[in-house]
């Protein structure tokens, strides 16, 4: 019987090495260190003992890997590719995501108080008809019920704030506990619904995905050399 048959799946536990096709074996710290040099990756000007220790406390293997994309390969090995790079890269990596993460934040907290600043001069707007229109669904309506809810979870948080006013939110309200795409698209909602442009939207995406890969810990600086 196939193991891709009905009935004929192997047990998660019993699957061996390779199963799927690319599973590929679970390395010790030295043996990461091996398959390193066996790519043509030296440690002159970062030592193996430094190298394990790294791997050990600062960063893993699958993560330090990534960062070899940026490098030019003969068959299978690095050109000129020291660990020492690698880690250089790590570090940066991680340095940039961190300034990333905070200037994304300044812009998501700018744009309610951009947000805000055009509701306080709009007479024609109370803060809730713009979610009533925009969520023709009521699916941004907590009903009580946070395992019923496709938008809301609960949180220590905002649990007071969800269950005090997301019955009938307003929108200073709602952004508080939506995630920043659903800003973006109320933002956007509302600046049509107004006749109104801005051309922050056009950057709303962008910082969405900067925004996202920084808190998820993706690496950034892969495949540099592409636009």
């Amino acid at each position: 019987m196939s193991k891709d048959t009905p009935g004929g799946a192997v047990p998660y536990g019993m699957r061996p090495v390779g199963y799927y096709g690319t599973m590929k074996k679970k390395l010790t710290v030295a043996e990461q260190i091996a398959s390193l040099k066996r790519h043509g990756v030296a440690f002159e000007k970062y030592s193996e003992d430094k190298a394990a220790a790294f791997l050990e406390s600062n960063t893993y293997f699958f993560k330090l890997k990534a960062f070899e994309n940026n490098f030019t390969k003969t068959g299978d090995r690095y050109n000129d590719l020291d660990f020492a790079y690698l880690a250089d890269l790590s570090t940066i990596d991680c340095r940039l995501r961190e300034l990333l993460r905070t200037i994304c934040l300044n812009i998501e907290h700018a744009l309610k108080i951009r947000f805000n600043d055009l509701l306080m001069q709009d007479p024609n707007e109370d803060g809730y008809e713009v979610v009533r229109a925009f969520d023709t669904d009521g699916r941004y309506v907590f009903n009580g019920d946070y395992k019923s809810s496709s938008i809301y979870h609960y949180s220590p948080y905002t649990d007071g704030m969800i269950q005090k006013y997301c019955s009938d939110p307003a929108i200073w309200n709602l952004w508080e506990v939506v995630s920043f795409n659903d800003l973006c698209k109320l933002y956007s909602f509302y600046l049509k619904r107004s006749n109104l442009k801005d051309n922050v939207t056009h950057f709303n995406k962008s910082v969405r995905l900067l925004r996202n890969a920084a808190a998820h810990n993706n690496c950034l600086l892969i495949g540099i050399s592409e636009k």
